[in-house]
Order: C-alpha cells, then structure tokens, then sequence
C-alpha cells in the first residue's frame, strides 16, 4: 500500500466513486467511536462524487461537503470500487439519500453487536436484518449504493462498519494518507 503525507498527492488520486476512510480523533464523535469500539481503524467513510467534494452521512444528515473541510484529520485512505461498478450510477444512487438523518440507533446497534462480537469471537450481525429507515450511518449509505449493482455482503449494509471496504479483497485500497508531525 502506498502512504503519502501530502494532501495534494492524495486529492490528485481520488476519482469519481472512490471510497475515502478517514480516522480524525479531533472529532469527538470519531474519538468516541474508536475508544468504544477498539477494533475499529475507520470510524468513518464518504464517497468521493468528484470536483473535490464527497457524499456522506454524519451527525448532521447525509450532505455533500468540500475535500478541504476534513482535509485535517489524523488518517484517510483511498478505497476503490471493483471496475464492474457503474461509479456514475454509485455517485447517483448515494445522492439519492441527501437530506436524510443520521441514524444514531443504527449507530447504538452496529456498535453493540461489534462489542458483542469481541467478547464471543462470533460475528453476529449477518444473522440481522433491519429494513432502510428515514436514517442511516455513513458505511450504510454506500453499502447500499454499492448494494444496487448487485455488489454482494456477507453483512447486511446495515450493520456495516468502514473498516468492511479496506478489508474487502474486491476493493483496492490506492493510497493511505498520514499528515507529517
């Protein structure tokens, strides 16, 4: 896997339907997140639509917003789709979702089974199914744009975690960015 420390190498390799993990333990919320939930290397995850800005679900609803405003945080990496996927009809598909809330029961839930999980070493959550409510969390709005094109889980999209797209052996991971100290 290829690291850089720049932000500009890392923007010149997002395209369009790339997945982007990001880690920013300045964001109390992303902080929580990796304290309770100590397996987790990605607290969070956008889609990439192009002209510099992403798609994503967060504690204020699913929005689009600029690069430049997470640009600061302790940790990114590019994810990208399998060729097979329609990035134009994934960008579209996601865009569906603008104006939805974040849902924070489907946070409590996926974060109490992956507890769960650690303690009995059984991933329990595709055994789960909860049907799309008016909200949802940020891995669960790509899942299911992935999820359109026939992309197949193991996990229901709704209790997934971002950690699911890098360990994905579909997906390609291009490029992790870590700032310089």
């Amino acid at each position: 896997m290829k690291k850089t420390s720049s932000k500009e190498e890392f923007i010149s390799k997002l395209e369009k339907g790339d997945i982007i993990l990001s880690k920013n333990l300045k964001n109390p919320f992303e902080a929580f997140i990796c304290k309770a939930v100590k397996d987790s290397r990605w607290p969070h995850c956008r889609l990439y639509i192009g002209y510099e800005k992403s798609v994503e679900s967060t504690v204020g609803g699913v929005k689009v917003k600029e690069i430049k405003e997470y640009l600061d945080t302790d940790e990114m990496m590019i994810v990208r789709p399998p060729e097979y996927i329609d990035k134009d009809k994934l960008v579209k598909d996601c865009m569906m979702y603008l104006g939805l809330g974040y849902s924070y029961l489907q946070f409590i839930r996926t974060g109490n089974l992956f507890l769960i999980k650690r303690l009995i070493k059984k991933d329990l959550r595709k055994y789960f199914r909860i049907d799309l409510d008016k909200n949802m969390v940020c891995c669960e709005l790509i899942a299911y744009g992935l999820l359109k094109q026939g992309y197949e889980y193991e996990v229901t999209p709704n209790f997934c975690f971002p950690d699911q797209f890098e360990d994905d052996s579909r997906m390609k991971v291009i490029l992790k960015y870590t700032p310089k100290n």
